[in-house]
């Protein structure tokens, strides 16, 4: 028997596949202006700040390597669920960090497991069908465009506002586990089968 097609993916869905590939993609880039105000609440130099975006760099890099072939075989439902489940819990780690070190590895593993962006434009194409494939990775690409530039000046206007480097990373964890509750329940179990796309 022919395997069934992927049905085509409701407008409601566009725009949330392009929300949540900002909101993760902003996890990697949005401690980026923070490493002054960092520097100063933990008490070391700037430099040794900077290794927290080395970290968000490195890990990027290892979740792409280590978890983004994982889309091809594994249930996407479960697998989306634990990545922000896992991404969550980090940057609620990385908000309560007593020093630099565990901010750092904080940072490495939450950037590790922050690579749903490079999950969700394939899913996206799948789930749009051949007649609105660009369109809709289109606008999922914009989404994660606008995460990379706006989550620096949306850390950067928090910490201003409240004084404090951590509520940037309390706002983003908040923002991630959201998702949490709304994504995975609007992806197909596997690529290849139809998902819920109501």
């Amino acid at each position: 028997m022919a395997a069934r097609p992927l049905a085509p993916a409701r407008p409601l869905n566009v725009p949330l596949l392009a929300v949540a590939g900002a909101v993760t993609v902003a996890n990697i880039y949005f401690p980026q202006p923070l490493l002054a105000a960092v520097a100063h609440g933990l008490d070391v130099s700037e430099r040794t700040a900077g290794l927290i975006a080395s970290a968000a760099q490195i890990g990027y890099a290892l979740g792409i390597l280590l978890l983004v072939p994982l889309a091809d075989t594994a249930r996407l439902r479960r697998l989306t669920s634990v990545l922000l489940g896992l991404t969550s819990t980090a940057l609620l780690v990385a908000a309560a960090a007593p020093d630099v070190l565990t901010l750092t590895l904080a940072t490495l593993a939450l950037s590790t497991t922050t690579v749903l962006p490079q999950i969700l434009t394939p899913v996206a194409a799948v789930l749009a069908g051949p007649g609105r494939r660009g369109r809709v990775v289109g606008l999922v690409g914009l989404g994660l465009t606008l995460g990379s530039t706006l989550s620096r000046t949306v850390s950067g206007t928090v910490t201003d506002a409240t004084g404090n480097w951590r509520v940037a990373y309390g706002v983003a964890a908040v923002a991630t586990a959201a998702l949490l509750l709304v994504l995975p329940r609007r992806l197909p179990e596997r690529l290849g089968q139809p998902g819920h796309t109501s």
